[in-house]
């Protein structure tokens, strides 16, 4: 039940398109799923997006509680302003270069000007992830990944410089991005329901099943997601161990045929299988019921959701020791040297024994009832509440 203090009117300008389609609006669907749950904890809730022209994949309607507004209605500034009035809180994301972050800038200008509470959300450090997604390119291109990089640091420090607090999602990229503000909120980021959560009865099941723990990689697959790791640690398990584990990746990506030439060179086409994407939830959760490790391989300081989707089903991820994942407060054991491929491997060695696979999963299930989607929003919502009533007085 909303307080008082969390009645506040939210306006959520975001670059994500809407398509509006026999008179229903429809994005993203896993957009979709996090604005449902940030209304519970809203007084009113609005959206300022890009119209989509064509139809999008793996859409879902948008509640008509939420009102939608796209950009191109907003085109005078007279318009924005009037927008900008009708709410309390007016939350800007940013990770995109100037060129494709006008509306952003516009709303965030209009919101100072009237005197509202400006939020900066930073979900990732994309000047970091731009430039590694480079390496390995021409020159050229090169050239222009630092270029892009360079206008998303300057936007990103023009928004945060205008914002009345902040919003990181994740230790890790809180402290890569070295933000100077009053007012930061770091958030642990999560997608899983309360009923997402497989049942205690199911659980037991998967543990009395065990037999050879399976592992799989769910990512978009380019370079700064690391995948790459998780071939060269099958590699060094080839040296190690005389029975070699299984990988399934998820995904799809510029690096697919890289990494598939990987795969013949290292001879582990019998062990390694690209097995496409899967729509979330259900086709995914239900792909992870045939798993019981998950492999998160970034290189940079992101921290995925992924990671509770994971143990929401009953699996254990295996993350990077970055500090994403430390403030997590997670067992040692699962955690690896960030971009070690030996380091990797050992762990993962580690967790190819059943009883050790069992016991570390009874040791992770209490983990995934403290960080869903709710809870996320809740703790959000009572921050904002709070820093509302600092910008009033």
């Amino acid at each position: 039940m909303k307080t008082l203090q969390q009645a506040y009117r939210l306006l959520i300008v975001s670059p994500i398109p809407v398509r509006l389609d026999n008179g229903n609006y429809q994005s993203l669907d896993l957009w979709v799923k996090d604005l449902e749950t940030n209304l519970d904890y809203v007084g009113s809730l609005a959206i300022l997006a890009p119209r989509a022209s064509q139809p999008i994949e793996s859409s879902r309607l948008i509640p008509p509680d939420i009102k939608v507004i796209f950009q191109d209605q907003v085109s005078l500034e007279s318009d924005l302003d009037s927008l900008i009035n009708q709410y309390d809180v007016v939350s800007v994301g940013v990770g995109g270069p100037a060129w494709r972050m006008k509306t952003a800038l516009r709303a965030a200008s209009a919101t100072r000007q009237a005197n509202r509470c400006l939020i900066t959300s930073i979900t990732s450090n994309r000047v970091k992830t731009t430039l590694m997604n480079s390496q390995g390119k021409s020159w050229l291109k090169k050239l222009k990944a630092r270029l892009i990089a360079f206008s998303i640091k300057r936007t990103t420090i023009k928004l945060v410089d205008m914002a009345s607090g902040v919003v990181v999602v994740g230790e890790g990229v809180h402290q890569s991005m070295q933000l100077t503000h009053p007012n930061i909120y770091v958030e642990t980021a999560s997608w899983i329901d309360d009923d997402e959560i497989i049942s205690e009865i199911a659980f037991e099941e998967k543990v009395s099943k065990l037999t050879s723990p399976k592992a799989i990689i769910a990512t978009r697959l380019e370079p700064m997601k690391g995948v790459h790791l998780a071939i060269e640690a099958l590699a060094h398990i080839k040296k190690l161990a005389k029975t070699l584990p299984t990988l399934t990746i998820l995904g799809k990506g510029p690096a697919l045929e890289d990494l598939n030439a990987m795969v013949q060179a290292n001879k582990l086409q019998n062990t390694v299988s690209f097995d496409g994407v899967r729509a979330y939830p259900d086709e995914f959760f239900a792909e992870l019921t045939n798993f019981e490790l998950v492999l998160l391989t970034n290189l940079n300081e992101e921290q995925p959701r992924l990671i509770f989707d994971a143990i929401s089903q009953g699996l254990i991820p295996i993350c990077p020791d970055s500090a994403a994942y430390q403030h997590l407060k997670l067992p040692a054991g699962i955690l690896y040297k960030k971009g070690d491929a030996h380091s990797l491997a050992l762990t993962w060695l580690a967790f190819c024994d059943c009883v050790a696979v069992a016991k570390m999963m009874q040791q992770l299930r209490p983990i995934t009832f403290q960080y869903t989607i709710n809870a996320m929003h809740q703790k959000r919502s009572l921050w904002i509440a709070d820093l509302l009533a600092i910008t009033r007085t």
